[in-house]
């Protein structure tokens, strides 16, 4: 498996050719943005307390992935990663979420221009707004978990907290957003039914 480098860009998606389809690729898109945020999440977890952490399922995004030493430890899951894998799954993961949000802006503008459909467009961009600052937060926080590890005489739990309990507040918000996308496409799934 290859990864598109910046000059080559992601493959064109294609135009969903129904509002039904519009809404259901912006869900796909949520679920594959939070499969890669716990990927990452685990491996950074793993490297930072240097604690193994198994896989809960072996086909997951990054798991077939080697990285440049050819190691596949995601895949084996009996060590934590070393600096240079876990860079390597960071780089990997961030790639991936920067095409989910290229995707989500694809689709914002579907929405646009060939629904008319304003106001789930607006939601999408609040949604992509808010799946910004938490991804803000979340390098914050792990920035004070890296130097907590680095620097074990200085306590860093209560920067921390502030940092996870934000986090925790724009996953709320992302949800009360994405229910306004839920009806939407529950009532588009009845009327085609």
């Amino acid at each position: 498996m290859s990864i598109p480098t910046a000059a080559e860009g992601p493959a064109p998606r294609q135009v969903p050719n129904t509002l039904l389809a519009t809404l259901q690729a912006f869900t796909r898109a949520q679920e594959t943005r939070r499969s890669l945020s716990l990927e990452l999440e685990s491996a950074l977890s793993s490297f930072l307390t240097s604690t193994p952490t198994p896989l809960a399922n072996p086909t997951d995004a990054l798991s077939n992935l080697a990285t440049p030493s050819g190691s596949t430890c995601a895949t084996e899951a009996v060590r934590p990663p070393n600096e240079a894998e876990l860079g390597e799954v960071l780089r990997i993961g961030f790639l991936g979420l920067m095409e989910i949000r290229d995707e989500v802006e694809e689709l914002e503008a579907v929405l646009r221009m060939a629904w008319k459909r304003e106001d789930l467009a607006d939601v999408l961009k609040k949604v992509e707004g808010l799946e910004a600052e938490r991804l803000k937060e979340t390098i914050r926080r792990d920035q004070l978990r890296r130097l907590a590890t680095l620097t074990p005489d200085q306590d860093f739990t209560d920067a921390i907290k502030v940092h996870e309990k934000r986090r925790a507040e724009l996953a709320q918000e992302i949800g009360e957003e994405s229910q306004e996308i839920s009806a939407e496409l529950a009532d588009l799934s009845a009327a085609e039914e």
